[in-house]
């Protein structure tokens, strides 16, 4: 039995050839009268053959869809893979901009975070300072609450001590924010650097104060 199309088609090719011989030979065999038996089995032989030819005509209908139907799914699938590509090349492109807007959005959280913690160290230094201030004038308090000859003593010693600042200026020391690269804004930044100087003076100005006395 035939089992491709190709196979199919040249066999039903041989039958119809068969098919017509056999019906121009019962035709001659009508015209002898004495032949009606072997007639008969003609054309029994010529229903078997059209049966056939119906058959495989039939067979090869469905080969045919089968056939078509498998190239079908083949062009199916490959569309279906290239749309997957495609979702995956927009896919890719939607995650590296989404790990760009993460990487953004921690770099701000990461400035607003150096942010706070250069204000509450400037906080806590300001507090010292302070602290410092309130110790210089208790001291100084307490000075004044010294017998006279004591507090001579500690104005030589004060003395002594100021002539050395004057020959080798004190240089206090101050943190340190180099480490912390974020920027807000050049003006901003500008202005920060201008406050702290200004403080620095102070607070160097505070100090020599504290430590300098007029005496009579």
């Amino acid at each position: 039995m035939p089992t491709t199309s190709k196979q199919i088609e040249e066999e039903i090719l041989k039958q119809q050839n068969l098919l017509e011989y056999l019906h121009e030979h019962i035709q001659q065999m009508r015209q002898h009268s004495n032949q009606q038996v072997l007639l008969k089995q003609k054309e029994d032989e010529m229903w078997a053959v059209q049966t056939g030819i119906t058959v495989l005509k039939r067979k090869l209908k469905n080969l045919t869809e089968v056939e078509e139907g498998s190239v079908f799914s083949a062009e199916v699938s490959k569309k279906e893979e290239k749309i997957g590509e495609k979702n995956n090349e927009e896919k890719n492109i939607f995650c590296e901009e989404d790990e760009e807007e993460i990487d953004e959005t921690n770099a701000k959280l990461l400035e607003k975070q150096l942010i706070a913690s250069k204000l509450s160290l400037s906080n806590e230094i300001g507090d010292e300072k302070k602290a410092i201030v309130r110790l210089l004038s208790e001291l100084r308090e307490l000075r004044n609450k010294l017998p006279e000859s004591e507090q001579n003593l500690l104005t030589e010693s004060q003395k002594a001590t100021n002539n050395l600042s004057q020959q080798r200026p004190l240089k206090y020391i101050v943190p340190n924010n180099n480490n912390n690269k974020q920027h807000v804004g050049s003006q901003t930044n500008k202005e920060q650097r201008n406050g702290e100087k200004d403080d620095n003076t102070d607070w160097e100005q505070l100090c020599v104060f504290a430590l300098s006395f007029d005496h009579d």
